[in-house]
Formats: C-alpha cells, sequence, structure tokens
C-alpha cells in the first residue's frame, strides 16, 4: 500500500508540475498581450527633425545592455571640453544593423550640442542634416522595443512610407535619471521618405 501511495503522489506531482507550467505559459502570454495593447498604433506620428549639431560616439557592443558604456565612454571623452549642449538636450542612440540585432550591434549615441567643437579620439561632432521620422513615445521598459518596432513598421507600411535610414531612440527619462525601468520613457524614431 505504501508504495502504490508513493507512486501516486509522484504522479500527482507530475502533473502539478505540468499544470504550473501551462498556468505559466498562459500568464506569460496574457503579459505579452498587455504589452501589445500597451503600444497603440494611433500614437505614431511623424516628426520634423530640424538641422543640429550633436557629438557622437560610435562603436559595435555585445548586447543591448551594454550601451551604457557607449554612454560612459562618450562622457569621459568630452569631460575637459565644457560642452554647452542644446535646450532640449536629446540623448540619442541610433542603430545601424538592418533589422533587429541583440549580439554585436553597431551603435551610436548622440547628445544634441549648441555649437561644434573640435574631435577627440573618440568623440565626433558633426551636422545633422534635416529629415522626417516616424516616432512613437511610451512609457516603459526597455523590454517592450520588439514590439514597438513592430508597430512601427506595419505603420509605416501601412501609410505607404519606407523607410530612408537606421532607425534611433531618444530618450526623455532613462537610468542616467531615473532608477525604475517602468517609469523610462523613450521615443522610438524611424526616418521615413513616401514610397
Amino acid at each position: 500500500m505504501k508504495s502504490y501511495l508513493e507512486n501516486q503522489a509522484i504522479q500527482q506531482k507530475v502533473k502539478i508540475e505540468l499544470l504550473q507550467k501551462q498556468l505559466t505559459l498562459i500568464e506569460s502570454t496574457i503579459e505579452h498581450l498587455d504589452c501589445q495593447s500597451s503600444i497603440p498604433e494611433y500614437s505614431i506620428a511623424l516628426k520634423d527633425f530640424p538641422k543640429h549639431d550633436v557629438v557622437s560616439y560610435r562603436q559595435t557592443i555585445a548586447a543591448p545592455h551594454r550601451e551604457s558604456v557607449l554612454w560612459w565612454g562618450l562622457a569621459n571623452a568630452v569631460q575637459s571640453l565644457n560642452i554647452q549642449y542644446s535646450s532640449p538636450n536629446l540623448n540619442i542612440a541610433i542603430f545601424h544593423d538592418e533589422g533587429f540585432v541583440e549580439e554585436n550591434l553597431d551603435v551610436e549615441i548622440q547628445k544634441s550640442v549648441a555649437r561644434k567643437y573640435p574631435d577627440t579620439g573618440i568623440a565626433k561632432f558633426k551636422t545633422i542634416e534635416p529629415f522626417t521620422a516616424a516616432t512613437l513615445t511610451y512609457k516603459g521598459h526597455y523590454v517592450k522595443l520588439p514590439e514597438v518596432y513592430e508597430a512601427m513598421a506595419r505603420w509605416i507600411a501601412d501609410n505607404h512610407y519606407k523607410i530612408a535610414g537606421p532607425h534611433f531612440n531618444i530618450y526623455h527619462v532613462s537610468p542616467e535619471t531615473q532608477e525604475a525601468f517602468d517609469d523610462m520613457i523613450t521615443e522610438v524614431c524611424f526616418p521615413v521618405e513616401p514610397v
């Protein structure tokens, strides 16, 4: 009898583990759907970016979470220049790879400046010509970015535009000023032109 009950207990534990896995999958699917519904397509708009000067630093990074290394590198490279940043000061990350890449990303970070300065070994100063971009601003964790990219790609195609350059993010509220990732405010931008 004891052996029989022990076998029954093992079988019930296996069933419980299977049900727990199914419940976890259902809950993560619900969470995923909630994330998608929190990125409404109607909030995507066209925005004209005027001609502006920036300081930039471009490098390949191993993974998206390593982007902070670029920001620290740029800050150290320009520390002695007493740069006057423009107002508003835009913190931009441009992703030069095609599509969504999760490893060995070619990333260029930029901060808008009031005028040009001499290049350093790391920091380059340049003028960005005017362009138009489809933009979507959202509040939340960076894990939502792939969903944002998908929503924007659909909007661009549905509205008879095509992507005209590498996409970029403007960090309005970032880990530089805010610790809670759910409070981040990111403006995702895709340069576009009519088809």
